[in-house]
């Protein structure tokens, strides 16, 4: 998966960026079926983190009570996301570390 705009490894301390580097990495790794056009679950993870936040599927400032944040640290892998017949790699520390924030 490719995706355009800013990557985990290019975050630095400027929150201001926050929003579009997680923005991508949630399009990295989660539109291959949750986009407009596979949205499983019905969730468009790819392009509209507002809907995310709204939805509380992710908490600005309260990772523990990111509901995606949760799913991609789950331990069990079977329910992990993304998950591991997944056609791209895994998420890196930084990335999830991103997301955190």
């Amino acid at each position: 998966c490719v995706t355009n705009g800013p990557s985990a490894t290019s975050w630095g301390a400027n929150v201001d960026d926050l929003p579009q580097v997680a923005q991508a990495i949630l399009t990295k790794y989660c539109a291959e079926c949750h986009s407009a056009a596979s949205a499983e679950g019905g969730i468009d993870y790819a392009s509209d983190l507002g809907k995310l936040v709204s939805g509380k599927k992710v908490v600005p400032g309260k990772p523990d009570e990111s509901r995606v944040l949760k799913r991609m640290l789950e331990a069990d892998a079977e329910a992990r996301m993304p998950p591991p017949y997944a056609t791209h790699p895994t998420l890196t520390a930084d990335e999830i570390d991103v997301v955190r924030r």
